[in-house]
C-alpha cells in the first residue's frame, strides 16, 4: 500500500483498445477460459536476469535448484472485455525434503502492490521445515517486474521529484505543475495501454488460475505479507472452498473509513519517528538535546533545500542540464526517507539515522534522499528503478473509487485530523499559506479516467468487506508496533476472517520470517501440520 501523503497527482488522457460491453457484443464462448486453464506450462532453468543480486539471497536459497515458467492470463476475466493476453512469470523452489514428507505447493506474495514475488522467493528466510515440505512458488503479479510490466518514463519519473513543487507559493507554480503532470501521465498511458487491468480482483483471479494449472486437485496454500494479505483475504472471500492454509502477516484493512485508517497510519509513522527523535536527543553524538531541537535540525535542512543551499545525493550524480527546472533538490525526501525507517524497529535503524542527522546538521540531505528513492523502487546506487511505485499507485486507485468528491469544508476537516495526528509532518507538506484554485478532478486521476471510459470497469465506491465462509481458520499475525499497517488493522481483519490473531509484541512491519523464532515456529506448525494457534497467542519482541 502507499505510505505517506505526498503522492504524485495523476492526470492522464486515456486511449484504450478493448471491446465495448453492449447488447451488440458477440456472445462469449462458454469455454473461453479453456485456453488458459488447459495451457501447457513447462518449468525450465531460470534466466539469469530473473535472479536477485547475490548479496541479497537467503542462505537457504540455492540458484541451481529453482525453476521458472511463464503462463498467459486474460487481461480481463469478463469475456466481453478480454481483448488480449498478459504474461506472468513464476519461480519455483522445489521442496528439498524427502518425497514422503512433502505437504504440497505454497504460493506467496511480499506486498506492495508492486513488489516482486520472484525476488521474495530468493531473499526471504523461510525456515528449513517449510523449504523441506513445500514447493514454494513466487510470481510477479500482472504489471509487476517480469510479468507484462506497466512502467512510466524513467527520466520523467526521476525529474518529477525535483521539478514538482509539492506545495505552492502561488497559482503560477500550481499551473506549472499541471503542465508537467500532463506530460508525465500522457507519456505513461501511451506506453501502457493495459494499465486499467491492474487490479487486486484480477490478481486474485490470476492466483486461482495458477492453482487450477499447477495444483488442480489441491486447495491453495499461500503466504502474504502487507498488501499480500489483501490478496489472501480477497481470495478467501471469493474462493472459500479452495482456500487452504493461508498466512496473513501484517494485514491491510478492508477500509470503509478511509480517513480513519489514514489517521491511524499517520499516528503510527509519527510514533516511530518520535522514537528516533527522542533517542537522538539523549545521544551526545546526535545533534539536538531535546526532541524539539532534533526536529529543528530537519526544519532548517528543509529551508536550506528550498533556497538551494543544501547538498543532495542525485544532484551530485546527474548533469546540471538533466533538470529542466528547480535546483536539483527536493524537501520531499526528508520526510519520505524517514518513512522508510518507520518500517523497521528503532534499534535496527538508529545508527544510520544518527549518521543522517549529522549530515543534516551540515545541510546535507543525501541519506534521506537515498532512502526516499529506495522507498519508491529506485536502486540508490545506480538510480535504476523498478516499476513498483507505478503499480502501487495504479492498483490503489483502481481497487476503490479514489475521486475526491467531498466539499471544501469536508476536505478541510479531514486535513485537520491528519495534521493533528502528525504536526511535524505538516511542516513538510504544507509549507506555504497559499491555497491554489480548486482542481477540476481532485483525487486520483487514474480513477477519474476509469470512470470516464465506458470500456473500463468502474472502481467500486467502497471495497467489499472480507468474509470467511470456508469453515476454516487462518494464521493472522499483527505487530503491535507496526507503522505501515497499524495493529488495529490486524485486529479488524482477524475479526472479519473469524480467525485468531497472533500478536507480535514488538515493532517493525511484516516481521514473519525475519528471524523471530516464535513467529517462525507458529508458521511452521500451521503450514506443515495445519495447527492454528489458539486465541491469545503472542510472541515477545526480539
Amino acid at each position: 500500500m502507499k505510505l505517506g501523503n505526498l503522492v504524485k497527482k495523476l492526470l492522464i488522457l486515456v486511449s484504450l483498445a478493448v471491446l465495448l460491453l453492449s447488447g451488440c457484443a458477440p456472445a462469449a464462448n462458454a469455454n473461453w477460459m479453456d485456453k488458459y486453464t488447459k495451457q501447457t506450462v513447462t518449468w525450465e532453468e531460470c534466466k539469469k536476469k530473473l535472479f536477485a543480486q547475490s548479496d541479497y539471497l537467503d542462505s537457504g536459497f540455492k540458484k541451481d535448484d529453482v525453476l521458472c515458467a511463464e503462463i498467459i492470463v486474460p487481461i480481463s476475466y469478463d469475456p466481453d472485455l478480454n481483448s488480449q493476453d498478459l504474461k506472468l512469470t513464476l519461480m519455483k523452489d522445489p521442496a528439498s525434503g524427502v518425497a514422503s514428507d512433502k505437504v504440497g505447493t505454497m504460493f506467496s506474495n511480499p506486498g506492495g502492490p508492486g513488489q516482486s514475488g520472484l525476488d521474495y522467493v530468493q531473499t526471504v528466510a523461510f525456515p528449513q521445515a517449510i523449504r523441506d515440505s513445500f514447493d514454494v512458488i513466487g510470481f510477479d503479479p500482472r504489471g509487476v517486474g517480469a510479468s507484462s510490466p506497466v512502467k512510466c518514463d524513467d527520466d520523467l519519473d526521476l525529474r518529477s521529484y525535483y521539478e514538482y513543487y509539492f506545495d505552492y507559493e502561488n497559482q503560477a507554480q500550481a499551473d506549472e505543475d499541471k503542465v508537467a503532470m500532463d506530460e508525465y501521465y500522457q507519456v505513461c498511458i501511451d506506453k501502457n495501454p493495459t494499465w486499467w487491468a491492474m487490479t487486486t480482483t484480477n490478481v486474485v483471479q490470476d492466483l486461482e488460475l495458477m492453482r487450477k494449472i499447477f495444483t488442480p486437485k489441491d486447495d491453495l496454500n499461500f503466504v502474504g505479507h502487507s498488501y499480500g494479505t489483501t490478496i489472501a483475504a480477497v481470495y478467501i472471500s471469493t474462493f472459500p472452498k479452495q482456500a487452504g492454509r493461508m498466512v496473513l502477516d501484517s494485514p491491510v484493512a478492508s477500509s470503509t473509513d478511509e480517513i480513519k485508517d489514514q489517521v491511524e497510519q499517520t499516528k503510527a509513522f509519527a510514533k516511530a519517528r518520535t522514537k528516533l527523535f527522542d533517542r537522538c536527543a539523549t545521544d551526545p553524538k546526535c545533534p539536538g538535546d531535546t526532541r524539539a531541537e532534533v526536529e529543528q535540525v530537519l526544519i532548517d535542512l528543509r529551508d536550506a533545500v528550498l533556497k538551494g543551499g543544501a547538498k543532495g545525493y542525485v544532484a551530485g550524480m546527474k548533469d546540471k542540464n538533466f533538470f529542466k527546472r528547480g535546483n536539483g533538490l527536493s524537501a520531499y525526501f526528508i520526510l519520505h526517507g524517514l518513512d522508510l525507517l518507520g518500517y523497521y524497529p528503532t534499534d535496527e535503524v538508529y545508527s544510520i539515522f544518527r549518521t543522517a542527522m549529522k549530515q543534516a546538521s551540515n545541510f546535507d540531505m543525501s541519506y534521506f534522499e537515498f532512502w526516499g528513492l529506495i522507498m519508491d523502487g529506485y536502486d540508490g546506487n545506480t538510480l535504476e528503478r523498478d516499476n513498483s511505485y507505478d503499480i502501487l499507485t495504479i492498483v490503489n486507485c483502481l481497487d476503490v473509487d479514489s475521486r475526491d468528491t467531498k466539499t471544501k469544508a469536508e476536505r478541510d476537516s479531514d486535513q485537520a485530523k491528519i495534521e493533528a495526528a502528525d504536526p511535524f509532518a505538516t511542516k513538510f507538506r504544507d509549507i506555504y499559506d497559499f491555497e491554489p484554485a480548486d482542481e477540476t478532478e481532485p483525487g486520483c486521476y487514474w480513477t477519474w479516467r476509469a470512470f470516464e471510459d465506458d470500456k473500463i470497469v468502474d472502481p467500486p465506491k467502497k471495497p467489499k468487506p472480507y468474509t470467511n465462509t470456508s469453515g476454516s481458520q487462518y494464521l493472522i499475525i499483527g505487530s503491535r508496533g507496526d507503522t505501515a499497517t497499524p495493529f488495529a488493522w490486524s485486529q479488524g481483519v482477524a475479526a472479519d476472517l473469524e480467525s485468531p490473531l497472533v500478536v507480535y509484541e514488538g515493532s517493525g512491519h511484516a516481521q514473519l520470517f525475519s528471524g523471530i523464532k516464535c513467529l517462525d515456529n507458529l508458521a511452521v506448525e500451521y503450514l506443515v501440520n495445519g495447527t492454528v494457534p489458539p486465541a491469545g497467542t503472542s510472541c515477545k519482541a526480539k
